[in-house]
């Protein structure tokens, strides 16, 4: 048996260097967050190249993907995405592993 947090990791195909580090029903408009976070020591595959890069930062804004529902509840997945410093192509944002889950806008 996995605990809540485990459960969304499973649910968003999540291994290391990600981690969700909270989950959240709000009440007002009875939605579930999930908030995950990349690790800032890890490397990360270059979105042009795939070749492994060490982390740069993380972008300046949160992005939310809507993820499936919980128990019938809204589910949104929060990240700070990291950056990565590629030799060939430079300072890009990596991918998200559940990145086939639609972001608001």
């Amino acid at each position: 048996m996995f605990n809540f947090l485990e459960m969304f990791e499973k649910s968003l195909g999540l291994k290391e260097p990600w981690k969700v580090t909270k989950a959240q029903f709000i009440e007002e408009n009875r939605s579930v967050h999930v908030y995950v976070e990349a690790d800032k020591n890890a490397e990360y595959p270059c979105p042009e190249c795939n070749k492994m890069c060490k982390r740069y930062d993380y972008e300046d804004k949160e992005r939310t993907w809507r993820h499936a529902d919980v128990m019938l509840y809204p589910c949104f997945v929060h990240c700070m995405m990291p950056t990565v410093k590629c030799e060939e192509h430079g300072i890009n944002v990596t991918d998200a592993p559940w990145e086939s889950i639609n972001p608001l806008p």
